[in-house]
């Protein structure tokens, strides 16, 4: 029996509650929704083995019944193990047959292509945008001594708030935010400022 409370990593003695709490940490841990390695299966027949022998155990245990079993020669012990084998063993499968059904008809409504497919595209923008967003106006900003950038470049996705008008020499750019950046030092554009092509570089994030 002893063996039963190292299942559950208890000590010898625990009382009901105790078991209790042991038994729905580890099945949290090891039930097939959660755990999808091939040893959980087993592991969680086993925990629920050891939940309903102690449990059983615990319940039924009375002094005088248990010696007068003793005494003509039967074993509670192995009648508890047995049932609670058995008990576990059905619990199990039963638990793990509806979740292989579950399984079966997401697969089959095409969810799961589309959720893998999800995944996958999440996975592989991740990086891209993580520099695109952070990485590269930290780098101008430090680079290029862009003070403001870091103030524009999200707020940019609220183009309507931020965006002026350059004109001159026959260029127009709307729509966009503007940085233009001559010998180290940072304007931005307005209005009333005419383009100046000399010397002058234009970074646009639309």
């Amino acid at each position: 029996m002893n063996n039963y409370y190292a299942i559950l990593e208890l000590k010898p003695g625990a009382n009901e509650s105790d078991v209790r709490k042991a038994y729905r940490r580890l099945a949290k841990k090891y039930h097939p929704d959660v755990n999808k390695t091939a040893e959980a299966h087993e592991k969680f027949i086993e925990i629920s083995e050891a939940y309903e022998f102690l449990m059983n155990r615990l319940q039924k245990s009375n002094i005088n019944q248990t010696q007068n079993e003793q005494h003509s020669g039967y074993d509670p012990y192995e009648r508890f193990k047995q049932e609670a084998r058995e008990r576990a063993q059905q619990q199990a499968r039963m638990r793990y047959a509806e979740f292989q059904k579950y399984h079966e008809a997401f697969r089959e409504s095409g969810m799961s292509d589309v959720t893998l497919i999800i995944k996958f595209i999440l996975r592989v923008a991740a990086i891209p945008l993580f520099l695109l967003l952070v990485v590269l106006p930290i780098y101008f900003a430090l680079s290029y001594e862009w003070q403001m950038i870091l103030f524009y470049w999200l707020p940019g996705l609220l183009r309507e708030s931020l965006v002026g008008t350059c004109t001159g020499n026959e260029n127009t750019i709307s729509m966009w935010v503007r940085f233009i950046i001559r010998q180290n030092e940072f304007f931005k554009c307005s209005p009333k400022q005419g383009y100046q092509s000399n010397n002058v570089i234009i970074a646009r994030v639309k």
